[in-house]
This record gives structure tokens, sequence and C-alpha cells, in this order.
């Protein structure tokens, strides 16, 4: 299910760590803008989407750290919180890397050490230590582990709700994050109370053109299919098929999503002819921007021929399953062929 917002790895206080002395005073001295350099090489390929190279830079930031500061995080003291304040930071951008990576439980064990010293200095209701623990719960949710990352947002959310205003976009995440994991646990009512009560935030504070907005509106749909109450649902992504296609034009891959789901609702509802013509113009969209054998194009092919068989036309469904099969088998086929000719190099 579409998700409005994504991991939020936001910038962490950090904690001093270490002793210092005359010879660690100068040594910080020395390579302090080094590691400010290496730390900015590191966001840019991040940025780039480029993690392996991005973590192998921040890696050797981190053993400069630990060779200024120490492995060992002591008691708290202020003077030492601007000192190293990028050894925190550091930690929290390798986790951040795993988690893009797929490295969920890489990246979890740097989450949790974070958020251990960040509970212990800046206090469990602190922005920063908030932010780890809902990177956290993302891990889990990666992972699968839905009840434990439900958990996890819950007690973000409480703590968020004391600290912050209701609106306040660190809350909206929380609460977005609140309503995936329902969902993905087959809680498809309470999802609903949730995405609802967001839509009603997000549309007063970002409007109801944001593409934040939007996404959940998209998700109340989701959850209103799954509940089986469709005719709920299509009022609500004909609204979105509406919107999307002023703010983005009927090509876009949002708005091409949005008439899917609504071939989708009339089709369960049996309206197959009326199906039939939404999948039919987005076949129509999806032959001039994707190929052949791409598989959003055979999804909806297949569609198409249900719809066809829905409404006794079986030769013609015949011809659209015949259409897709042959497309899919040569599809797979190279596939299939390119997986086993690749080269593997034989180290000596």
């Amino acid at each position: 299910m579409q998700q409005s917002y994504g991991v939020q790895h936001q910038s962490l206080t950090s904690i001093g760590v270490g002793i210092h002395s005359n010879d660690t005073e100068t040594y910080k001295e020395i390579h302090h803008p080094l590691m400010v350099t290496k730390n900015n090489i590191a966001l840019c390929f991040s940025k780039m989407g480029k993690y392996e190279k991005a973590l192998e830079v921040y890696y050797s930031v981190e053993k400069i750290q630990t060779e200024i500061f120490g492995v060992d995080i002591p008691s708290t003291n202020n003077s030492l919180l601007c000192d190293i304040s990028l050894c925190i930071d550091t930690q929290n951008q390798i986790g951040s890397c795993l988690y893009e990576m797929g490295k969920y439980d890489k990246a979890i064990e740097i989450y949790c050490s974070v958020e251990k010293v960040q509970s212990e200095v800046l206090g469990n209701n602190h922005a920063s230590t908030l932010a780890t623990k809902n990177n956290i719960g993302n891990c889990l949710y990666g992972m699968e582990k839905y009840t434990e990352a439900l958990e996890v947002y819950y007690s973000v959310d409480k703590a968020k709700s004391t600290t912050l205003p209701i609106n306040h976009p660190s809350t909206l995440i929380t609460k977005n994050n609140l309503g995936s994991c329902l969902y993905k646990m087959g809680i498809y009512n309470k999802a609903l109370e949730v995405y609802r009560c967001l839509d009603k935030m997000q549309s007063k504070t970002l409007g109801i053109n944001n593409p934040s907005t939007m996404a959940t509106k998209n998700n109340c749909g989701l959850c209103l299919s799954k509940l089986g109450k469709y005719e709920e649902a299509l009022k609500i992504y004909y609204f979105l098929d509406k919107t999307q296609t002023e703010c983005f034009g009927v090509n876009h891959p949002l708005t091409v999503n949005t008439k899917n789901n609504i071939g989708c609702n009339l089709y369960l509802l049996g309206k197959y002819n009326e199906a039939l013509e939404v999948y039919n113009s987005i076949e129509k969209i999806q032959s001039r921007i994707l190929e052949v054998d791409d598989q959003s194009a055979m999804s909806v092919k297949n569609n198409i021929g249900c719809c066809l068989y829905g409404v006794g036309k079986y030769n013609e469904a015949l011809e659209i399953y015949h259409a897709v099969d042959k497309v899919q088998t040569e599809f797979f086929a190279k596939k299939l062929f390119k997986k086993n000719h690749e080269v593997v190099l034989i180290d000596d």
C-alpha cells in the first residue's frame, strides 16, 4: 500500500564521548575539517542513491571519530555536546543507508544504540529521540514485524501528542505509519479511523491538492475496499481522479493508479461494462508511455480480459488472455536467459 511518508531520517542531536586531553584536542582540530568534507561527500552519494559508496565514506568518518573520542559513551557532560555532534549523526546516517539498502536488521542495531544514548542524555520525549524511535519502527515495518512496529509508533505518537501540535508534520508522519501498520495487519477499521483523522488534518494544513493528502485519501479508499464498501471507496477515487488529472495530468502514474482502483471497485461491484471502459482508457494511456511487456500494462490487459469474461464475451476474453500469456512467456524467458548467462568472475 502506498504510504504518504517515507522514512524520516531527521538530523540528530549528538552526545559527547571520550576524555579530552591536549593531544585529543589537537587531533580533533586537525581532523574536524576532514570529517566534515567526508560527511558532505557521503551525503551526495546518499542523495544520488549510491548507498554503498556513502557507507564506505561514513565508515571512514566513524573510524576517525572513534580514534578521537573513543568507543564508549560516558556520563553527560554539556561541554562535550557540540564537540561530538558528528558522532551520533554519523551513526544515524549509517543507519539511514542500511535502511535504504533493505538491511533492516543492521540498521535497527544502529538506531537502537543511538536511541539509548539520546534517551539518557536528551530524554525520552526529545524530538531527536522520537525521530530515532520512529526510524526503529520503520525498520521493524520493513522486516514485516508489524505488531512490534505498531507498539513503537504508538509510543512515539503518545509522546508527540504531549510535546507537539496535533498538525505538526512529525505528528502526521507517525499517524500515517500507525495506519500503515494496522492496514498490513488486516485491521482495516482501525486503519481507516487513523487515515480519516490524518486526512482531516492534512486537508486543513496542507490542502486537498497536496500529494501527501492525496496519498492518505487513497489509503482511505484502500481500507474501504478491503471492508467491502466499494461505493464509498469509489467516491474517494472519483474525487482523487479529478484532482490528480487537474494537478498532474491524465498520464501521471498517480492518476493512472487511481483509475485502476476505480476499475477494480467497479469490477467488484459487478459493473463489468463500466470497469471495462476504465481499463480500456488506462490501456490507451499506457500504450503511449510503457513498453509492451511492462508488467503494469500486462496487469491492465488481464483485467480487461476479466471484465470481458464477466460480461460473457469469452472469445474476446480468450484473445486477451492468449496475448498476455504470449508476452509474459517471452518476457520471463528473456529474463531467465539473462540470469543464466551472467558473467561470473572467479578469484584466484
